[in-house]
Order: C-alpha cells, then structure tokens, then sequence
C-alpha cells in the first residue's frame, strides 16, 4: 500500500469511514496482533506476490504503530520475529477454519476450496495515516495554488509544490529564501493549511505537525535539472 488508488487503501478507508467492516474471518487475527502487541490492526489484506508466494499487508492507522514492527527506525527492515509469529497465527486460523466456511470467505481469499498455506506467508505492515493525508494534499487544484500565490505578495513565489503529505513553497533565489523571517513562514503554513483542512477528511494534519518549507527555483534548476522527478525522487 503505497498511493491512493491501491485495493488495499481503498478497501481500508471504506472501513474507516465505517462503509465497510473487516472481514469477520480476520477478526481472529487483528484480536491476537492486539493481544500480543497492543496495537489494533485497521486491516487486513491478502494477495498473492509474482512469484507466487502468498502475502499478508497488516494495515495499521498511524505510522507510529507501524514503527514498532520493524527493527529500528521508519525506513528499517520489518522485524523477522514478529512477522514470523504473526505468518504462523494467520496459517493456524486458516488451517483451523470449518469446512463449511471455507466456501465463502477462504475460497474467496485463496481462490480454491482448499485452503493453501503451504507456502510460508509472508507478512509486511503499512500505514493508513500518511497516504491519507498525500490524497488529501493531492486533493488541492492549480486554481486553489495560484490563488494563495496571488495572496502571498511581496515574497516573489515562483511555485508551490506538494508530495504525499509535504509542501514546498518555492521562491526564485536562495536570497529570497533565506529573506523570508519565521513570522512570514508561519503565517504562508496558516493560509495553507487553511486550505488543505478542506480535504482532510480524518483530521489529521494540524498546526503543530504541518509545515510547509521553503526552497528556491534557483535550487531546483542547479541541482535538479529543473526536474520534479529529481527533487521529490
């Protein structure tokens, strides 16, 4: 689960907008990751990787509670450990499951009557939290931009560019950056976030976890090669 228009995102939020529930098979599992771990899982999704190896995505709300299943910080390996112990308990409940369930959702999951986890499971853990809020600032038009660009006089902005959920207001040059006082920043986060609190839908950018930054297009043209796909890579 890595955009907006992924299954798993989608199925996710229709479960956080209460549209949708979990299915009732994996309640089983999200009871005992809540026993073992004290973090409840907002879902659960099963496919199959290229190779052919089954997989599980363990979807949690915030980043913060998918921290504590990886080794060390944000960007670490998942922790073997845990996805071992969690890959075992998932293959327990499908191998324990009633014949006469097994037609609906297990067939469903596994595409056959027979349940298959012969092949090891393998587990990872996303976030729901963080892409959420990339589709909410996505949600912002041109026409919204360039209104707060006309709004923000005096501060000669050139663009302003956002990324999942990060946003930069550029300037031409780097001395108009460094220009630019802690007061002016706070008051360009403001107008901002006045506007992207319109498209997050489950509140969670605030005032004190949002902050757009500043950098130039003098920047972006002589490190980057005037490319978005260099500087946001």
């Amino acid at each position: 689960m890595v955009l907006s228009t992924d299954e798993d995102y989608k199925i996710t939020k229709l479960i956080k907008q209460k549209k949708r529930v979990l299915d009732r098979e994996f309640e089983q599992i999200t009871d005992w990751i809540f026993q073992q771990y004290n973090v409840r899982p907002l879902n659960l999704f099963y496919d199959i990787m290229n190779g052919g190896r089954p997989r599980l995505n363990v979807i949690f709300e915030f980043e913060k509670d998918t921290e504590q299943f990886r080794t060390g910080g944000p960007l670490s390996d998942f922790d073997p450990i845990k996805q071992n112990a969690i890959a075992r308990q998932f293959e327990r409940t499908a191998k324990a499951t009633k014949p006469n369930r097994t037609k609906s959702f297990w067939t469903r999951l596994f595409g056959k009557t027979e349940v298959d986890v012969e092949s090891k499971t393998f587990i990872y853990f996303s976030s729901f939290e963080p892409i959420a809020k990339g589709e909410a600032n996505s949600s912002i038009s041109r026409q919204e931009i360039d209104q707060l660009k006309s709004e923000l006089t005096g501060f000669n902005i050139w663009d302003i560019a956002g990324l999942m959920a990060w946003t930069t207001v550029f300037c031409y040059t780097d001395d108009q950056v460094k220009s630019i006082s802690a007061m002016e920043l706070k008051e360009m986060n403001r107008k901002y976030l006045n506007i992207l609190k319109k498209y997050d839908e489950f509140d969670y950018f605030h005032i004190d976890n949002f902050s757009v930054k500043l950098d130039s297009k003098e920047n972006f043209d002589n490190n980057y090669q005037s490319n978005w796909y260099y500087y946001f890579k």
